[in-house]
Order: structure tokens, then sequence, then C-alpha cells
């Protein structure tokens, strides 16, 4: 059976003749697409089985310092308050990134982070909080019941412990996985630092190497490592926790690690998620994909270039897989916005001049691991 996927335009149009001829008003609230987002989670019906005591997470991605393409916090807000109608108990979290130098590698910094780019308590109308705690090493251990390559995936513990998951994504480009919307977003933005490690690197489960001929012995790496992993300069496996902090603090890149194809990121980010759906189950998590301002890159890089392609809309549903097909599938039928990218190549080719996969592999990875269907029928819906 095909798995419902709905579907409203970005587009608020209204035919500028009748509104010349006083045939219609242009002032029609329903046109809005937040009035329109409103109506679509209501025709979805993603929030039925929601109950009173329930609580409800809502997994998605802050940006970083410099990001200026992320999802506007309205839109979080009229999400929230759809939710509330349902429990009162709602949040809303993020991962901490992989190392320890910068804002965005710790749980504080994350919510700093969001508070800059404009999502707040306030302004979103639930708190944020860190899904993998203060350091990104407040997580669970999981072994998938199927896997590519990781035997065992590291779980912010947050989102584990949620009633229901609302994961939210911006659709867009990803220098690694092709593209960025939901396998990602809880692919990577789920895992804890020592997955992130194992997405990244090609020895998921050794820690790295301090080169000696590099090295200046600072001690920076020593004073920032939490499990007091380094002796005489050698990191201890027994110790390590993968986080990544010694090589992300040393200045001379001395800490060295071997960085895996795309490919084979885009299948180890489906093993975390198989380890996700194992002890989340896949019926507690609903998903939203914000196909708008489809940056080249992903909003985890500190700049956002101008959209590939114009804005499309948002897409609703209950299956991981599903939802991405329906996304990709409009993009092949997308036009390049002229300028800047005027060399006439696709979305899909923009990626491969720099080595990276085709974007349906990410697809065909998470297929080969149950995680859901390519199979679905787009409901599309417009104000009447």
């Amino acid at each position: 059976m095909a798995e419902k996927i709905y579907f409203t335009s970005a587009r608020s149009f209204l035919d500028p003749n009748k509104v010349a001829r006083e045939e219609i008003s242009i002032f029609q609230k329903k046109i809005s697409l937040i009035e329109k987002f409103k109506r679509i989670i209501e025709e979805s019906k993603i929030f039925e089985d929601i109950m009173p005591h329930e609580n409800v997470v809502i997994k998605m991605h802050f940006g970083e310092i410099g990001t200026t393409r992320t999802i506007r916090s309205v839109f979080i807000r009229t999400l929230v308050e759809m939710l509330k109608k349902k429990t009162n108990y709602i949040c809303i979290t993020e991962s901490s990134g992989l190392g320890l130098s910068t804002e965005g590698t710790y749980g504080i910094g994350r919510i700093q982070i969001a508070q800059y780019n404009g999502y707040t308590s306030e302004s979103c109308g639930a708190p944020i909080i860190p899904n993998d705690g203060l350091k990104g090493l407040n997580y669970i251990t999981v072994k998938p019941s199927k896997f590519h390559t990781l035997n065992q995936v590291h779980l912010g513990k947050l989102c584990t412990e949620a009633d229901k998951i609302i994961v939210l994504s911006h659709f867009k480009g990803h220098i690694e996985t092709g593209f960025g919307g939901a396998l990602k977003n809880i692919g990577v933005g789920c895992a804890a630092k020592p997955s992130k490690y194992g997405i990244h690197f090609e020895k998921w489960n050794e820690p790295p190497v301090i080169d000696l001929d590099k090295c200046t012995k600072c001690n920076k790496c020593i004073e920032i490592c939490p499990a007091e992993a380094i002796e005489n300069f050698q990191i201890l496996k027994e110790k390590c926790k993968l986080c990544w902090g010694c090589g992300d603090t040393c200045e001379v890149k001395a800490v060295k690690i071997i960085w895996i194809t795309p490919l084979e990121t885009q299948k180890r980010v489906c093993d975390v998620i198989r380890g996700f759906f194992d002890i989340v189950g896949k019926e507690k998590i609903r998903y939203i994909n914000f196909m708008m301002d489809l940056t080249p890159s992903c909003d985890c890089v500190p700049h956002s270039d101008v959209p590939v392609h114009p804005d499309v809309g948002i897409f609703i549903g209950r299956d991981i897989i599903a939802i991405d097909k329906a996304c990709l599938d409009v993009l092949e039928t997308l036009p390049l916005i002229e300028k800047p990218y005027s060399e006439g190549i696709t979305f899909e080719q923009y990626w491969e001049k720099t080595g990276n996969p085709i974007l349906k592999e990410f697809i065909k990875a998470a297929k080969n691991l149950d995680l859901g269907s390519e199979k679905y029928e787009l409901i599309k819906l417009e104000p009447n």
C-alpha cells in the first residue's frame, strides 16, 4: 500500500485580473502558508493519536551562527499551537555537533545558537532542550537489528524518551549525503557524538591517532578530553569516548583520522536510523519537510547561499523514505534559478561535481534496512 504524503504549495496566488476587477479581495488570509500549514496538519491527522499525558519532542536543526535560511520560527510556533490542542508537554530539541571547540558542539551552545537565529521559548511557544546533554555525551547505546557497517549506535537520550516525535526538516543539499531531509535529520541529528564520529570517519570504533612528528605538545587535547583518555600523547581506546574533541581542538592537525566516502556516509546514517527505530518505534514518529529556501549546502555550515530552486511547499507524512522520495521526485521537475546557477546543471549534478553521491543512493541505503517505503500517494491540499 502506498504511503500518504500530504502537500501544500508555498504559493499564495491570487488572479491579478480578478483583483483588478474587484471580483476578489487581496486580503485573503486563507491563502497564507501559515493557514495552509494548519490545514495540512489537520487533513493529515498526524496528531490524532497524541494523548493529553504524552510528551512530544519536535526534532529540528537550528542552523549555525551565520546561517540565514532555516525554517522560520513562525512555522514552529504554528506547529506548537496545533500540538497544544492535544498535549501541553512539548519541547524542541537538537543534538550537539562533533568536537568540543565551538558553540554548536555543546548543548548550551546549541540553545544559544537557536536564540541567535530566532528560536526561543517565546518565539516558538515551547522550551528548547538539548537532545544529548551538555557535551553531547548523554546517550543510550543500541545494537541495530539490521545494519550496513555500524553494529552499535549511540543516540541522544531525550528523543528516545519521547512518546511522540515530530521530525521537522528543512529540505536542502548536503555535501556528504547529497540532500538533507527527514533521513538526515534523524540519522545525523539524533546521533550523539560517538555515532557522529562513526558516521564521518573510517575506523568508526577506533580512537584517532596523534602524529607525534606534528604534535607540539601544547596540551590542549589533554585539557579538552572529557574522558582523560590521553596519556603521553597517546589516546587510550578503553577510555576514549569518540567525541573528536582532541582533533577539533588541535591547531596543527596532528590528530589523524580518515574520512569516509559520501556513499558510505549514507549507509552509516541509515544504520543510526535503524537503531533509532528499533528503540523508539516507527509508529511514534511523524515527518514534516519544508521544501523552501533550497540551498545547496546544509544548515550545519556557517553561511547560506541563495536557493538553487524556487520554493516548493510543505510535505507531511508518516514514512521517512516516502516523504524524502516525494521531495526528490519534485526536485527533478524544478528549474534552476538562473543566476548564479547558470550552468544549466541539476541539483544532483551540483554535488556530483565535488565527487558526491547520487541522491537516490541514500534512498536505496534506507530501503536496504527496511526503514520505510518509497511508494507514496501525493495528496495536494489547497485553500477552497
